[in-house]
């Protein structure tokens, strides 16, 4: 895995952080080959059928073998009221489960099968939120439960549930987007909730997930100011990102940011900015980025002006090819952890 990130140069580098979108239902030929990014993501509009979602993985990985490193291939597919796979609209989830962890991990583990078999190989799920504010908040029936402890052992199913099924499984949203009523596809949401409140409620599902050898997390265009000491979202923000959830969690995979076209952060600065705030901070991929050219650019520049080190970018990057490599994208020697 080495020889793959010192044989990379710093733009494959920086354009292995993109996970971008696309429009159509075809590989996307040109995005591929202008911007080698690290991922794509699927939404209901690039999925006709699976015979068709199947075609298009495989075609999209040769395509990105070819011009640089394998793909990760992501959508969101909670269950519920959150699906993207033809004929998966019937997939229970959140608090379709009523508590129950064998039933969130045997539907995790079909989910996962079938995501393996259509060449997706990153779920952005399970929403590891507690649900506090009932129907007044924005996540609603996509938490498992308003319990802690539900929602934690829920998670811990699902993951392993992702595992066995063969794809990488996402904790999301950090730091807790369940006690909320803001919408963050629209603007910032802000957390109210005391320190105390936050670490008895929201904090133990994440625990969980680090703990259950969770693949990604998520953050949030969340602001937290009672943590952080400011108002910047957990997606640029590095008291949450990197301190709260490396150092104090001790989460060594892969973060991934909410999507980065939402307007719970595009009022944070330009495309650039936002995305050199979010790699300072501690992310690892910059979901959807609005503007790709903006972004490598501005994270290219930030490099060579010292604002940003080769060596976070080399961590970043890193932590990509490690889950690749247990993904089997860069070899048959690995594979995801079992529990």
């Amino acid at each position: 895995m080495q020889h793959r990130l010192h044989g990379m140069t710093l733009r494959n580098k920086v354009e292995e952080l993109l996970v971008l979108s696309f429009s159509g239902t075809t590989a996307p030929r040109s995005l591929i080959r202008r911007w080698h990014p690290g991922g794509l993501i699927y939404f209901s509009d690039n999925l006709l059928a699976q015979h068709q979602t199947r075609a298009l993985s495989a075609r999209s990985q040769r395509l990105s073998r070819r011009v640089g490193q394998p793909l990760l291939i992501m959508t969101d597919q909670e269950g519920g009221i959150v699906t993207r796979v033809p004929g998966t609209s019937g997939t229970p989830g959140g608090a379709d489960f009523a508590g129950s962890s064998s039933a969130a991990r045997r539907t995790a583990e079909r989910t996962g099968t079938l995501l393996h078999r259509l060449g997706i190989n990153v779920d952005l799920a399970p929403d590891a939120d507690v649900n506090t504010v009932g129907s007044a908040g924005v996540i609603g029936p996509r938490s498992f439960s308003s319990s802690p402890d539900v929602v934690s052992r829920l998670v811990r199913a699902q993951i392993c549930g992702y595992h066995r099924g063969g794809v990488a499984a996402t904790a999301k949203h950090f730091p807790g987007h369940g006690s909320t009523s803001t919408d963050s596809h629209k603007s910032t949401a802000t957390i109210t909730e005391s320190r105390r409140t936050w670490r008895a409620v929201d904090l133990p599902p994440f625990r969980q997930a680090v703990r259950s050898s969770v693949d990604l997390v998520m953050v949030g265009h969340l602001a937290f100011p009672a943590m952080s000491g400011d108002r910047r979202p957990a997606s640029i923000s590095g008291g949450l990102t990197h301190r709260l959830l490396r150092r104090r969690l001790g989460f060594d995979g892969v973060v991934i940011t909410d999507a980065l076209n939402m307007g719970g952060i595009t009022s944070s600065g330009r495309p650039a900015l936002i995305a050199v705030h979010a790699v300072r901070a501690g992310a690892d991929l910059l979901l959807m980025t609005p503007q790709p050219a903006q972004a490598v650019s501005g994270l290219m520049r930030a490099v060579h002006s010292g604002r940003l080190s080769v060596g976070r970018i080399n961590a970043a990057v890193g932590r990509i090819l490690a889950l690749k490599r247990r993904l089997g994208l860069l070899g048959a020697d690995a594979a995801l952890p079992t529990c």
